[in-house]
């Protein structure tokens, strides 16, 4: 009786042993658990305050290096940089059948700008920059499905008083030089008055060249997309130098295609809202 009376208190104090043994290793584990939890909160912060730093200087090196890429005066892209975004445009894959790329520069500016002076000139190129980037985009070209998404047209100032644009994703020949035109008269009906009542007369105007690109197919450009961009701007100003000599009233327009790696024109050509057909593929 005795011996069982022992074996029974040993078992009993086992039990008690087991069950403190128990309760300490969950306590100990619910403890870990705990820290474990306290320091992934603390790791979760540390990184979002990571990326969130990370992302901040991403902005930071986005701005500025938007920056280096825009003249200073207009906010306009730099002439280098707008015919890389030229090259990349035509080397892709495009949604409408043509593109264009479109050459302008201020009539009389050196006139202008000896007679008042650095300060008004200065004023008629910001103003123009304004009409340029307001004026000449394709998104509410009549025609286009206003949920339709169309990448924006590209501005740039080359030169004192010269300034282009490339609109792509165009569905026709048209369309550009009424985006051509539409700037030009927005330039001349500006009220110039406002910024200084010298500009009121005799009025500020723009000349203007655009070649309109019939897309065709991506081979034809990929690998050419360079020389291609270079030809458009060359023919676009030569366009313009058609206006100033006196060719066209205010505005010209030809339309080429893409032939054996260079540009041929496929007519028709626009000269101050005159249509002048002419075919010489």
């Amino acid at each position: 009786l005795l011996v069982n009376a022992i074996d029974q208190v040993l078992l009993y104090y086992e039990r008690v042993w087991r069950s403190s043994k128990d309760e300490a290793l969950r306590a100990v584990a619910t403890g870990f658990a705990q820290r474990f939890d306290r320091l992934r909160e603390e790791l979760s912060a540390r990184e979002a305050t990571s990326r969130n730093v990370a992302r901040y200087f991403e902005r930071v090196v986005a701005d500025l290096t938007e920056r280096t890429h825009r003249d200073a005066k207009t906010q306009l892209l730099h002439f280098r940089r707008f015919m890389e975004h030229v090259e990349i445009a035509l080397s892709v894959h495009r949604e409408g059948r043509w593109c264009a790329l479109g050459v302008a520069d201020i009539t009389a500016f050196k006139a202008l700008n000896d007679t008042l002076g650095h300060a008004a000139g200065d004023r008629v190129l910001e103003r123009i920059a304004d009409l340029l980037r307001s004026e000449v985009r394709c998104s509410d070209l009549l025609g286009y499905q206003p949920d339709a998404e169309r990448p924006p047209a590209l501005h740039a100032r080359f030169g004192g008083d010269e300034f282009c644009f490339f609109l792509s994703d165009l569905d026709d020949a048209e369309a550009a030089c009424t985006i051509g035109e539409r700037f030009w008269y927005a330039v001349a009906e500006y009220d110039w008055a406002t910024e200084d009542l010298r500009i009121a007369t005799p009025r500020v105007t723009v000349d203007v060249g655009v070649t309109c690109l019939q897309l065709g197919r991506l081979s034809d450009r990929q690998l050419n997309a360079r020389t291609i961009a270079a030809d458009l701007f060359a023919r676009a100003d030569r366009r313009l130098y058609e206006v100033k000599a006196g060719f066209a009233s205010h505005i010209s327009c030809e339309a080429v295609r893409v032939h054996d790696g260079r540009l041929l024109e496929i007519g028709p050509v626009f000269s101050g809202g005159r249509n002048q057909g002419r075919d010489t593929a």
